[in-house]
């Protein structure tokens, strides 16, 4: 049997490969649950340390590019997949991945073109349709996307995120009816989220069903939250092109900012009898605002320590909290980021509260 000498002392071959078996799948299960507990540093950092032992391990390389672009690092993401290619052949999960990291770098002509080659490649995969939905949505153009969409759930029936998108497709190319009809059917069922639900009360104030959408508004947030939304909603309905996109109505900064497209499916749903909380905090530190529950949504924001926000809401896992700027601009920030003030007005509560 074959030795090497460790630390002076005469050790198997055998027993180190032992524990390297070992720690490389003590790794595997740190990053994996690091991931699903959306500390994407951590995952980065195990799934990274597995990839340099092992610099043709694709699964490897995959698990640290995603998480990169979780952190809001895509350029970096981009980088890791290109300097792998030396080594390895990319496959259609490394194009994917490399695509979803080009569209959250707006590199969007370069995600379009790698979506491409991922679709000649393997013509099955929804996630490659419902990426180019996107894409062309941004370029406005509406039947292509709504195209992409349909063949995505083709390929993945019922699939929430991406209907949710086609509707949104549908309500920017002036069809509000169609996009009004989809998202009932999905409030109306068992994958009801805040997102669904807040879009849809949206349409519905565009449509001028106001007593609609100030009903459903009333699901997730507080009443002045819905009050300050139905304002601006009159005025949108009022005038000549009701029909806007997601960029004019983040402009706005008064209403919520519910119709952020998904590039993955890692929208947590907001429960609808979870408590809204409408108080005063300060920040911890400095943060990104994302205009959802994942650091994989572009930033739309910035708050520095000792901001003031106001607490809006939660995510269904409670660990990111839909806050308020001082600016009037809205987003999620991790939850252990805030700490509250001293504030003389009553929290409003929306649903049951917790105890």
């Amino acid at each position: 049997m074959a030795v090497q000498i460790v630390g002076g002392c005469l050790q198997s071959t055998k027993n180190v490969s032992e524990k390297a078996g070992t720690l490389n799948a003590a790794l595997w299960e740190l990053a994996k649950g690091s991931e699903a507990a959306n500390e994407y540093e951590k995952a980065a950092s195990y799934f990274d340390r597995i990839y340099q032992s092992h610099p043709k391990n694709k699964k490897a390389l995959l698990g640290y590019a995603r998480n990169l672009r979780y952190l809001g690092l895509p350029k970096e993401s981009i980088k890791a997949i290109q300097s792998a290619l030396k080594n390895i052949d990319i496959d259609t999960d490394l194009k994917i991945e490399l695509a979803k990291s080009q569209l959250a770098a707006s590199l969007i002509h370069d995600a379009k073109t790698t979506l491409i080659e991922a679709a000649q490649a393997e013509p099955e995969r929804w996630e490659i349709y419902s990426a180019l939905g996107i894409i062309n949505d941004r370029f406005e153009n509406y039947r292509e996307a709504q195209n992409a969409y349909k063949r995505a759930l083709e390929l993945s029936p019922n699939n929430v995120d991406v209907t949710n998108n086609l509707a949104l497709s549908l309500a920017q190319s002036g069809e509000l009816s169609k996009a009004i009809n989809i998202l009932q059917e999905i409030v109306r069922s068992e994958k009801s989220s805040m997102q669904s639900r807040q879009n849809l009360a949206l349409l519905y104030g565009l449509s001028g069903q106001l007593n609609k959408a100030k009903e459903l508004g009333k699901a997730d947030l507080t009443d002045l939250i819905v009050d300050q939304n139905i304002s601006v909603l009159k005025e949108l309905h009022a005038s000549n092109d009701p029909i806007v996109s997601k960029f004019a109505l983040s402009k706005s900064k008064k209403l919520l900012a519910a119709n952020v497209r998904q590039t993955d499916a890692r929208q947590h749903r907001t429960q609808q009898n979870t408590p809204i909380l409408d108080g005063v905090y300060f920040t911890l530190g400095e943060t990104n605002v994302h205009p959802g529950p994942a650091v994989s949504h572009k930033s739309v924001g910035l708050l520095k320590k000792g901001d003031e926000v106001r607490l809006l809401g939660y995510s269904l896992d409670k660990k990111w909290v839909f806050v308020e700027l001082p600016n009037g601009s809205r987003g999620y920030i991790d939850h252990k980021l805030l700490q509250k003030t001293d504030s003389p007005k009553k929290p409003g509560i929306v649903g049951q509260q917790d105890q």
